[in-house]
Order: C-alpha cells, then structure tokens, then sequence
C-alpha cells in the first residue's frame, strides 16, 4: 500500500494542492471519485481483463475456465500477502 500512498501524494501535489490538505478530498476535488489512482487502476484492470480473456473464452472454454480460476487466485494470493 505504499507505493499507492506515494502515487496519490504525486497526484495531489500534481493538481496543485499545497500543504495541509486531506489526500481523499484533494483527490475527489482534482480527479472527481473515480478517478483516483487507486480506483482508476481497478477499472483499467478489470477493462484489460475482460479484452483478454473474452476472445480466448471463445476459443477454448474449458481451459480458459481453468486459466481464470487459477490467474484470480494468484492474484488474490499475492494482494493478501502485500496486505501483511
């Protein structure tokens, strides 16, 4: 999480906030609510995901199935271990 905290640091400063300012309200000011880093980076991903996976879906159902189901469980293996 603190590469994020730098990034909405960056961003904030970037919208030409000064000092003494809350990060979330700088952020919904600057980037509206979703906009933010953090918010942006799910979307983007989730966009991504879906432009990758569904013509492969087409294709080769079972495997495919097998290769999401894997893929969102490393995923969710690896966020769980930056959270500690």
């Amino acid at each position: 999480m603190q590469e994020w905290s730098k990034l909405e640091v960056a961003a904030v400063n970037a919208a030409g906030f000064g000092k003494g300012r809350c990060i979330y309200s700088a952020l919904c000011i600057a980037y509206g609510p979703v906009g933010q880093p953090f918010t942006r980076s799910i979307k983007e991903t989730f966009i991504l995901w879906f432009d990758l996976i569904l013509p492969l879906i087409k294709k080769k159902q079972h495997q495919i199935t097998q290769l999401i189901e894997d893929s969102w469980f490393q995923i969710y293996k690896d966020m769980k271990q930056q959270d500690e």
